[in-house]
Parts: C-alpha cells; structure tokens; sequence
C-alpha cells in the first residue's frame, strides 16, 4: 500500500476516535449540567463545550510538546 494512502487510512482512523471520544464528553457534560439543575441553554452551552474540548490538542502538541508532560 502506497504511504500517502496508508497515512490517509491512520488520519481517518484517528479522527473517528477524536470524534467519538468528543461525542462521549459532550453527552456526559450535558447529563452532568441537567444533574446539576442547569436549564436548557446552560446544557447545550456544556454539551458544545464538551464536544470542542480537544480542538487543539494536537496541533498544541506540535508546537510545544513539553505541554504534555507533568511537572
């Protein structure tokens, strides 16, 4: 398999975990504010949040990746 299309299959791959794990956090967020008592925008407000909580993450990475690592 050629390495340009075996790269493109590892970057669809791991965008799906990006997404799913993204959607996991959003639901959880969004049940966690309805526990907490929170209206209708307030959760939709978490649930977005949740779902963008990684955007950066990798790129972060990148640029300064001692940001990964603990003290």
């Amino acid at each position: 398999m050629p390495r340009d299309v075996e790269e493109g299959f590892g970057t669809a791959i791991n965008l799906s975990r990006f997404f799913s794990h993204s959607q996991e956090i959003s639901i959880s967020t969004g049940i966690l504010a309805q526990i907490c008592g929170m209206g209708e925008k307030e959760r939709q407000v978490y649930s977005t949040t949740g779902l963008m909580h990684d955007v950066g993450r990798d790129h972060t990475q990148k640029v300064i990746p001692e940001s990964r690592k603990v003290a």
